[in-house]
């Protein structure tokens, strides 16, 4: 299932004519998830370098937060080696984003944040983030 699912993805990759590159990368996991956006932030060694792209204006402002103030769905999935998902922005049942909810949903954010992990063969990790 994995193996079909993954020559699903890399068919909407370069499958479409269009140039195969970080922010089609983005477009692609937002379109696949069923998100209004995302975005993709790098850490190496530990310490966010900040974000590679983003598909929309909203994506890129939870970008910069995350990056600016250390804390938001990104850094904790890193941090965590996991996936985070937050249904409700607005209303958490358990606030954990203090600094970052409110720009985030002031930015546009429709309110639910979803964050994938991964790993590279270099040392730097990519933590998705979609809202």
């Amino acid at each position: 299932m994995a193996g079909q699912r993954r020559l699903r993805l890399l068919g909407r990759l370069v499958g479409s004519g269009a140039q195969l590159d970080v922010k089609r990368l983005c477009e692609v996991s937002a379109e696949v998830t069923g998100t209004s956006g995302g975005g993709i932030m790098v850490t190496a060694d530990d310490v966010p370098a900040g974000s590679i792209c983003s598909t929309d204006r909203p994506s890129a402002v939870v970008e910069e937060l995350q990056f600016a103030l250390g804390e938001g769905p990104c850094v904790d999935a890193y941090n965590g080696g996991r996936p985070v998902s937050e249904p409700d922005l607005a209303a958490p049942a358990n606030p954990r984003w203090l600094a970052f909810s409110g720009p985030a949903l002031d930015a546009g954010v429709a309110g639910r944040v979803r964050t994938a992990p991964s790993s590279r063969s270099d040392p730097a990790r990519i933590a998705q983030s979609l809202s």
